[in-house]
């Protein structure tokens, strides 16, 4: 078995960001951020790193010292640079970083976190939409809406002013006990930001390592 090893090895996992196949990442962390103000009323939260590995070049780069009270988000990548989410629970602020390998971290945005639903508090879209999503989904950058959220509803994509959503369903279930018919399959949905349904279409959509979303 031929071997590639990186420069720097600390046995950490990388995960592919979505999308592409040459970028990975790795959280230190695998607290969710509404989870961090339950741990700080016990105590203080020992804080996370988050690293990129280049498979082309074989680097691996840490934009940030470890810092007590702040986490990461999931990284995505918009027109070449990486994109997160930088949570800092000191400040109770959330930053929008920009990086590039070889660069320093570039602060796209600052978010106060006052407001904000720490719950699936993610990045999305394009451009580069900060957002979270539970029983609704809302946007706080860079344009403020949200819309209601049907329980089987989680977004995938935001462009040009047109919400891309994907829902689950699941048909044959009596009591909660599947039938012989049971079926579970997912739809395709287009909303506006005033949350209006523009279309429906049978099918599950996602991101393919070639940068394309397909319909299945």
């Amino acid at each position: 078995m031929k071997l590639i090893r990186t420069p720097a090895r600390d046995g950490s996992c990388f995960d592919p960001i979505r999308g592409q196949t040459r970028y990975y990442y790795h959280r230190s962390g695998y607290e969710d951020f509404y989870d961090i103000p339950e741990i700080l009323n016990s105590g203080e939260y020992k804080g996370a790193v988050i690293s990129f590995l280049d498979t082309e070049t074989g680097e691996t780069e840490t934009p940030f010292e470890l810092t007590k009270n702040v986490l990461y988000g999931i990284p995505i990548i918009i027109d070449g640079g990486i994109f997160f989410l930088r949570v800092d629970f000191n400040s109770f602020a959330a930053s929008l970083i920009r990086y590039d390998f070889g660069k320093e971290p570039e602060s796209v945005h600052e978010l106060s976190l006052e407001g904000v639903e720490l719950y699936n508090l993610s990045l999305c879209g394009y451009p580069v939409h900060i957002v979270s999503q539970r029983d609704k989904l809302v946007s706080y950058f860079p344009e403020r809406f949200e819309i209601p959220l049907e329980p089987n509803e989680s977004l995938e994509f935001i462009e040009n002013g047109i919400i891309y959503l994907s829902a689950w369903y699941e048909d044959g279930v009596s009591d909660g006990t599947m039938g012989e018919d049971y079926r579970y399959y997912n739809k395709f949905k287009v909303r506006d930001y005033a949350g209006k349904l523009l279309s429906e279409e049978l099918g599950c959509i996602d991101l393919y390592p070639d940068g394309k979303w397909r319909i299945t």
